[in-house]
C-alpha cells in the first residue's frame, strides 16, 4: 500500500452502525480513508437479530459483509485477542479464514500484528503476508511504546512476521488514555515517539486513540457534540515534535471500546433486541448512529498542513424501522 497521500484513519469494531456508515460514504470521502477494522469478541449481531456464540458463527459473516460495505478498498483487519486464536468450523484459524475468503474477491486488505500476538497468530500473519505481498499493520499499544525495550521488541517482530519497515504501517494506538493536560501527555508521547528506532523507513506512521465518554447523558436530544480532546491533543502533539521528525497520521475510534462497555452491551443485548424488535412491530422509529457527512482531514505528513476544520462528522439520526 504505497501512499501518495495523506489519509484519515477511522478505527472502526465492525459493528452495524458502523459498517453502514461505510456504506453510506460519498466515493470522494470513501477514497480519503483507510479504515481500521477490528473483528470484536463474541456480541449480539444485530443484523441477523441473534447473538454470536461460537467463533464459527461469529466471524462467518465477516467476508460477505466486508465485501458488500467495503468492496476491494484498502483497509487493515485486526482481530479482537479473544478470538483471535479461534478456529473456524473447516479447521482453519481466524486471520487465515478471513484473508482466505476476501482473497476470492481481491480485497486491497492488509492483515495486522501485534506485540500482543501468540506465535501461532503471527504464524497466520507471516503466511498471509507472503501471499498477499501486500505488506503489515504493527498495531503498538502506548504501553508498548513507552518502555524502553519497545524498540527491540519492534525489530523482533519484523524479523518474525519477515518484513522490513518499508513494508510495514505503524499503528500507535493510545487506547483511551485521559488526553488532558494536552500538553504535558503531548510533550511525554512526543520524547517516546522520537525514539522508535528508524522510524522514517516505515510506509505509514499513524496514531489513534479514542475520545468518546463513558457516558452520553450529558448530551442534548435529539443530535449532541462531544468534545473532540482525541484532535485537540494531536495538534498539540504536532508541535511538540522535534523538528524534522516525522509526524504522524491522524486516526480515531468511532466508539468506545474498554471491556465494560463491552460487558454492558453484552448483558443487555436480550433486553436492547426486546425493545428494538417491540419498535420495529408498532412501526416506531429507532436510532442508528450514522456518519451524515465527510471532509478529509489531511493531518501533517511529509509536507501536508494540516486544517483543524475539517473533520469527520458523526450524528445519531433517527430512521424510520422496516
Amino acid at each position: 500500500m504505497a501512499t501518495k497521500d495523506a489519509f484519515y484513519v477511522p478505527c472502526l469494531r465492525w459493528r452495524q452502525a458502523e459498517y453502514q456508515a461505510l456504506l453510506a460514504l460519498s466515493d470522494k470521502a470513501k477514497d480519503s480513508i483507510v479504515p481500521l477494522i477490528t473483528i470484536p469478541g463474541h456480541e449480539f449481531d444485530f443484523e441477523d437479530g441473534a447473538p454470536k456464540k461460537t467463533v464459527g458463527e461469529h466471524v462467518g459473516t465477516f467476508p460477505k459483509r466486508y465485501k458488500e460495505k467495503w468492496k476491494t478498498r484498502k483497509g487493515w483487519i485486526d482481530a479482537d485477542p479473544n478470538i483471535q486464536s479461534g478456529v473456524m468450523p473447516d479447521g482453519r484459524p481466524v486471520f487465515t479464514f478471513v484473508f482466505g475468503e476476501i482473497r476470492k474477491f481481491k480485497a486491497d486488505a492488509m492483515p495486522v500484528a501485534s506485540l500482543d500476538c501468540t506465535p501461532k497468530v503471527v504464524a497466520q500473519i507471516t503466511a498471509i503476508v507472503a501471499t498477499d505481498k501486500k505488506g503489515v499493520g504493527i498495531r503498538a499499544r502506548i504501553e508498548h511504546v513507552m518502555k524502553a525495550s519497545f524498540g527491540v521488541s519492534l525489530d523482533t517482530l519484523l524479523k518474525s512476521l519477515e518484513v522490513t519497515p518499508k513494508e510495514v504501517d505503524l499503528i500507535v494506538d493510545l487506547g483511551t488514555p485521559n488526553y488532558e493536560p494536552y500538553g504535558a501527555f503531548a510533550a511525554a508521547l512526543a520524547i517516546a515517539l522520537g525514539k522508535i528506532p528508524n522510524l522514517p523507513a516505515y510506509r505509514n506512521f499513524i496514531l489513534v486513540g479514542c475520545a468518546f465518554p463513558n457516558t452520553l447523558s450529558a448530551l442534548s436530544s435529539p443530535i449532541g457534540y462531544i468534545e473532540r480532546h482525541d484532535w485537540k491533543f494531536y495538534v498539540q502533539l504536532l508541535a511538540k515534535l522535534p523538528k524534522g521528525m516525522r509526524p504522524p497520521m491522524f486516526g480515531d475510534y468511532a466508539l468506545r471500546i474498554d471491556d465494560r462497555d463491552r460487558k454492558l452491551a453484552e448483558s443487555s443485548s436480550k433486553v436492547g433486541n426486546k425493545k428494538i424488535d417491540a419498535a420495529r412491530q408498532r412501526g416506531v422509529p429507532y436510532c442508528s448512529m450514522r456518519i451524515v457527512s465527510f471532509e478529509a482531514r489531511k493531518p501533517l505528513s511529509r509536507g501536508f498542513k494540516i486544517s483543524a476544520s475539517k473533520r469527520l462528522r458523526a450524528s445519531i439520526r433517527c430512521s424510520k424501522s422496516t
